[in-house]
């Protein structure tokens, strides 16, 4: 993940007025949260000493990043927001992946949805959430 999240930032040095990595790894993250769950991840966790809701937490900086960057891009903020959403819906549903991706992207393009968020907040896994 951090490795990912690496390259999208270098990319967006490199071709600033191309925000297409960044959108691409927040993308790619959401599609393959599922995988963090699957019990071959929660073993390298235990075997590495930390609990799942470690490993979370790790990761929460990355994805930070990610949604900073992709919600702050007026150019590709709005089109993006729905397909991560949909992908969110279809792949990943942990709460603490919903309120980076709200915290980060312009109310202005979520506030017209927000019944529909409200529903999806309460869909969401929320076990080993900090908030």
């Amino acid at each position: 993940l951090y490795a990912r999240m690496y390259l999208a930032h270098v990319s967006c040095r490199v071709l600033p007025y191309n925000m297409k990595a960044v959108a691409g790894s927040l993308e790619d993250y959401v599609f393959s949260y599922r995988e963090f769950g699957q019990k071959k991840i929660v073993r390298y966790a235990s075997d590495a000493g930390i609990s799942v809701a470690e490993y979370r937490f790790f990761h929460s900086f990355a994805l930070d990043f990610l949604c900073y960057c992709s919600g702050t891009n007026d150019a590709i903020s709005a089109k993006l927001f729905d397909r991560v959403l949909q992908r969110y819906t279809k792949h990943c549903n942990y709460v603490g992946v919903l309120s980076q991706i709200l915290k980060n992207f312009d109310s202005a393009i979520w506030a017209e949805q927000t019944m529909d968020l409200v529903a999806l907040v309460k869909e969401s896994d929320a076990s080993d959430y900090a908030g």
